[in-house]
């Protein structure tokens, strides 16, 4: 998930030489993959998150940080400028610490 984010790119912001996801598999999908692994990654988050009792919590956490990086995708897939291309990287990061802090630091919290 974190690496089709970093390489999800506008087609103003696409370098020569340098292969994107967004190049090799169009925007759509390439945003949809990212998705997709999003969505992935959060299913097995919560269920680790589950065995050590916190999985409620890591749902939570992760529907939020999921509902921010779907309005960032949208925002960018309607209109793909490379500003609206920089913030799914971004998400991409934040939700992977978002996805570590559920399974390891929430239940040492709560």
């Amino acid at each position: 998930m974190l690496e089709v984010g970093r390489k999800i790119r506008a087609s103003d912001g696409e370098e020569a030489g340098v292969e994107t996801y967004s190049k090799r598999w169009g925007r759509s999908w390439a945003v949809a993959m990212w998705g997709g692994a999003m969505v992935g990654a959060a299913v097995l988050s919560i269920v680790a998150a589950s065995r050590v009792g916190v999985g409620g919590w890591a749902a939570a956490m992760l529907v939020v940080a999921g509902g921010v990086a779907g309005v960032f995708a949208v925002r960018f897939l309607r209109n793909p400028i490379p500003d609206r291309a920089d913030p799914i990287e971004l998400c991409s990061g934040v939700w992977l610490l978002a996805s570590f802090a559920s399974m390891g630091l929430l239940p040492l919290l709560v």
